[in-house]
């Protein structure tokens, strides 16, 4: 919980709503209620007014005991909301000159549990956008529904048979399988008995007992005609934008003649390959942080694209799956949110995959041996090799994670010497004043001043206290900051 000074000063925001519900609770209490469950959480504080818009003052409740009753037993009413998201220790009662005020905080739902909707009806679904709360749109909702479940890419097709798969991809795959396993002969196996044992065909006890393609082997090993009579929008793309180029030096993209049946075996063995050159590349090794073999950014890289390719909702339209090169970092997007939060997948122990069949597939490649590490072991490289921390960004409609190859004050190109010097030496001392950065770095006060107030317009760092007694702090990510308090977490459950 938040003080309401705090409160009061964030203002409205995407985690923040004021009501006023001075006699009763607001209409508009219920929307915000569900938009916060179905969105990232946030508080709706009761007892604000706003009678200029951006402008608060309390207004305080009347009665806010009578209230709080009613507010439960509605929360509580399946037929007003289908979950309850209400707790006690999650609601704090303020008095201000005498005026009360309630803060009611409104925890995220569980991925599996999404949507939140009102009056029985699924339409009534609201999400958070900004400062307002929104009706869901109907592809929305079909994401939450798609979110829930864990097993959409175990479908089994009908109409689809051996001949809808590459050829090419078939036998390119066994060859990986049999020499991770050579003892389970499937060099010697046919085509279909070896797919069958792969897990790629499926009974379907509802059909007689059919042997039917799931979805997964479809998208995994299918041709573009057939993937594409089934997800019409199948879309992956690969684009190196290193150096001076105006567009692209090189891409790997579905639709073109030099890919054809670009599955995702394909893309994935392709795109590996050429992810790999672009560590290698001497561009890369002139960035002063890079010390390290080579084979730990590979395993990086490597486990961003597995995660980009097996976490992705493919039944999504609006979202294209591409990883991209540029000078200083990689970036992967893929359609579907993140079913885990996003501060645990860099903490690693936890795995909630969406496409739990495909996923198989990776492990009998090699290509994803360590469940729920895959985020950890990006996090624990970057940080060893002192890199800038990877930044991930998480929507209802997609994820995007963007993995550095530099340090931090060497990601940022238009750094003066300067500004870089000052930076490194907050970041190394935490908490300085300006005097001892003067001191210590014998930069000019004109040159020091002009480098904090980048650095602050860049939230690298914060600003605390007045006077001579201001300090300058390093800033450190919402990342690193839940990294520090599990590894306490970890230190003292070990001891």
């Amino acid at each position: 919980m938040i003080s309401l000074k705090e409160l009061l000063e964030n203002h409205e925001n995407e985690n923040i709503e004021f009501k006023e519900s001075f006699i009763k609770l607001s209409k508009d209490f219920w929307p915000t209620y569900s938009a916060f469950a179905n969105t990232a959480g946030g508080y709706i504080v009761l007892g604000i007014a706003e009678p200029v818009p951006y402008q608060y003052e309390v207004s305080g409740v009347k009665n806010h005991k009578k209230l709080l009753d009613d507010l439960f037993n509605t929360a509580a009413n399946k037929d007003k909301v289908n979950h309850n998201q209400l707790n006690k220790n999650n609601i704090e009662i303020f008095e201000d000159d005498g005026k009360v005020v309630i803060s009611i905080y409104i925890a995220e739902l569980p991925v599996n549990q999404k949507p939140l909707y009102l009056n029985k009806n699924i339409s009534n679904t609201y999400i958070r956008k900004n400062t307002g709360d929104y009706l869901a749109t109907e592809e929305e909702i079909r994401r939450f529904m798609r979110n829930a479940s864990d097993n959409i890419d175990g479908e089994l097709l009908d109409g689809y048979t051996i001949e809808d798969l590459d050829i090419e991809s078939i036998l390119a795959f066994k060859n990986i399988v049999h020499l991770r396993k050579p003892e389970g002969r499937y060099l010697a196996m046919d085509n279909s008995e070896f797919l069958k044992s792969m897990g790629l065909f499926r009974i379907d006890r509802n059909d007689g007992r059919k042997w039917k393609l799931t979805l997964a082997g479809l998208l995994f090993l299918g041709t573009e005609e057939a993937i594409l009579s089934r997800i019409p929008h199948f879309h992956l793309d690969y684009l190196n934008k290193r150096g001076n180029n105006a567009r692209w030096s090189d891409r790997v993209s579905s639709g073109d003649l030099n890919y054809q049946n670009l599955n995702i075996f394909k893309f994935y063995s392709i795109v590996l390959n050429k992810l790999f050159l672009t560590i290698r590349e001497p561009f890369v090794l002139d960035i002063k942080a890079i010390r390290k073999s080579s084979a730990e950014l590979e395993i990086i890289i490597r486990e961003a694209l597995v995660n980009m390719l097996v976490h992705a909702d493919y039944l999504d339209s609006e979202t294209a799956i591409r990883a991209e090169v540029h000078d200083f970092f990689y970036t992967f997007t893929n359609p579907g949110t993140m079913k885990i939060p996003q501060e645990q997948f860099f903490v690693g122990g936890h795995s909630e995959p969406r496409n739990n069949t495909l996923i198989t597939f990776f492990k009998k490649m090699g290509a994803s041996e360590k469940e729920g590490g895959g985020g950890r072991e990006i996090f624990t490289i970057t940080q060893n090799n002192r890199f800038r921390i990877p930044e991930l960004d998480v929507t209802l409609k997609s994820t995007f994670l963007k993995i550095w190859l530099a340090a931090p004050e060497d990601s940022y190109p238009d750094f003066s010497e300067k500004t870089r010097t000052v930076f490194l030496y907050i970041k190394e001392n935490y908490s300085v004043k300006m005097k001892e950065i003067e001191k210590n770095t014998k930069i000019s006060y004109h040159f020091v001043r002009k480098a904090l107030q980048e650095l602050l317009d860049l939230d690298l760092i914060e600003m605390t206290g007045k006077g001579k007694a201001t300090k300058y702090t390093w800033k450190p990510s919402k990342i690193e900051r839940f990294a520090a308090v599990e590894s306490i977490k970890n230190a003292i459950m070990k001891n």
